[in-house]
């Protein structure tokens, strides 16, 4: 019994090697590498039409539905949809319409702007702008325009104006004039005193060099005038904090107008 089943197993077995030597010749066989890629393929492509069918059914589905929808609810949606898309386009072509009007009020307000402070600019350099300058004979009276007052630097003696401003000695022969702050003449408020000074001043031998700080411009230009009035010819020069009032032996001496 045993060796008849021993038998019957090695026939198996040898089948089973006939087989496998038959399908690897197969497979190395060209005709049926040639297949291979067909087969895969066909299979590619019968998973796309199964694909297609899937959807052909849902679309058909979706079609029955729509079919059995009341057709006047449809249409009523429909317009709905369209009014309502309609309306937003009118607004956002109101909103576009609204920002080039804000946009050419803009420009024109900016044009305006520019306008006007091309005027102040110019304004404020013709305010600004020194004199025109000529030689002379004369010789300068120094008065400094600073705290909003004005300090005559030399009495009409000539002796320098110790009261209201502070003579320091430099090396070299250089003398520093300092303004007493809580000194000086107030023109607007005591323009007789200015008056007084310049009468004591020979139009014919002296002009006023006015030294005017940024702070001071308006008591400048009352105290110029008081010096035209009293026919006094003037010239002036601008100075800036923390810039000092300095003498010199050689200096730069700022002629008439």
């Amino acid at each position: 019994m045993l060796q008849r089943r021993l038998n019957l197993a090695q026939a198996n077995l040898q089948k089973a090697l006939q087989l496998q030597t038959t399908l690897q010749t197969k497979v190395n066989d060209p005709r049926w590498k040639s297949q291979l890629p067909l087969l895969a393929t066909r299979q590619q492509l019968q998973d796309e039409v199964k694909v297609l069918r899937d959807l052909a059914s849902r679309k058909a589905k979706d079609l029955d539905v729509t079919a059995n929808d009341d057709p006047s609810a449809r249409m009523k949606q429909l317009v709905s949809e369209l009014t309502m898309a309609q309306a937003r386009k009118v607004e956002a072509q109101n909103s576009v319409d609204a920002a080039k009007e804000n946009v050419k009020r803009l420009t024109v307000r900016l044009a305006d702007l520019g306008k006007q402070t091309t005027a102040r600019v110019n304004e404020s350099q013709r305010q600004l702008r020194l004199p025109k300058e000529h030689k002379t004979d004369k010789r300068p009276t120094y008065v400094i325009a600073k705290y909003g007052k004005i300090y005559i630097c030399r009495d009409s003696d000539s002796s320098p104006n110790e009261a209201d401003i502070k003579w320091i000695s430099r090396s070299g022969g250089d003398t520093e004039a300092q303004p007493k702050q809580e000194k000086g003449i107030d023109p607007m408020a005591n323009p007789a005193a200015l008056t007084r000074y310049f009468e004591s001043q020979s139009e014919n031998f002296v002009y006023i060099s006015f030294l005017v700080y940024g702070d001071s411009f308006p008591a400048f230009l009352h105290a110029k005038r008081i010096a035209i009035n009293r026919g006094l010819s003037y010239g002036w020069e601008p100075f800036e904090e923390p810039q000092d009032v300095i003498f010199v032996k050689n200096g730069k001496i700022t002629a008439p107008q």
